[in-house]
Parts: structure tokens; C-alpha cells; sequence
């Protein structure tokens, strides 16, 4: 009779402990929805997420990556510094480099993007932009007038 509670009470204890590791790692789908959303408004590019970290609870999630500039944003910005300035091609680093420039092979722009959310219970309550600047400045600082 005693070996079964003292392994129903070890059962409830693994239970307790992975309920709490759980909670810790909550709204950070929230915040990263909230990114998106709001990154359709900038058109800045595609998000991939790399890192999503969350404070006690998810009381404060940040979510990092980078924006991915789409090929017609690229061409767009191409273009309009081609036509601005004549710009030589760099010279290759590598070999790879080299071949990719003879082929005609762009790597994608990639911008670093965070963002920070705070959480009251379950609703969101702030989000801010970390990074890119552009996007940075539009965010008011936490704890600033809206007057």
C-alpha cells in the first residue's frame, strides 16, 4: 500500500514540474503573430524566426530573426540605387563568391528583426520594435506620453 502512493506521489510531482516548465515558454506564438501582422503593414520583407525567449510566466517575450527582402523589393531598391549611382562590383572573397557572382547568384538581404512583447495575463499588453532601426523609431519608448 505505501509503495503506491509513494509512486502516485512521484507521478504528480513529474506532472507539477513539466506543467510549470510549460507555462514558462507560453505567448511566445503570440508575440511572433503580432510581428507578422504588423510586419505585412512595413513590407520590410519575409520574417524567419531564429530565437524566442520568454520571461517568467511569458510576462515579456522577445522574438528575434531577420527579414528576408522579397526579389521584387530587392529589384525595386536595385534599381533605384543603380539608377542613382553608377556601383562597381565588389570583389569576390572566396571562390564560391566568385562563382556565384559569374553565374549571377544574389544572396537574399538579410535584416536583423526583434521584437518585444509584454504580457497581462493572457492578453497582449505591449509590443515594441527592437530591431530593424527603421522600424524601431515608429514604436514610442515604454513609459512615454501619448498626448
Amino acid at each position: 500500500m505505501n509503495t503506491r502512493k509513494a509512486c502516485f506521489a512521484g507521478l504528480m510531482a513529474v506532472a507539477a514540474l513539466l506543467a510549470g516548465c510549460a507555462a514558462q515558454y507560453r505567448n511566445t506564438s503570440a508575440c511572433e503573430q503580432e510581428m507578422r501582422r504588423r510586419l505585412v503593414d512595413a513590407s520590410q520583407g519575409e520574417l524567419s524566426v531564429t530565437n524566442r525567449t520568454a520571461a517568467y510566466r511569458g510576462s515579456r517575450v522577445v522574438v528575434e530573426g531577420h527579414l528576408d527582402k522579397t526579389p521584387d523589393a530587392a529589384k525595386v531598391a536595385a534599381t533605384a540605387t543603380d539608377t542613382a549611382t553608377a556601383t562597381a562590383k565588389p570583389k569576390p572573397a572566396t571562390p564560391v563568391d566568385a562563382v556565384a557572382q559569374k553565374l549571377g547568384i544574389k544572396k537574399p538581404e538579410r535584416t536583423p528583426a526583434a521584437a518585444e512583447c509584454t504580457f497581462d495575463e493572457a492578453a497582449l499588453k505591449s509590443f515594441r520594435w527592437l530591431a530593424p532601426a527603421a522600424l524601431a523609431k515608429t514604436t514610442p519608448e515604454p513609459g512615454a506620453s501619448t498626448n
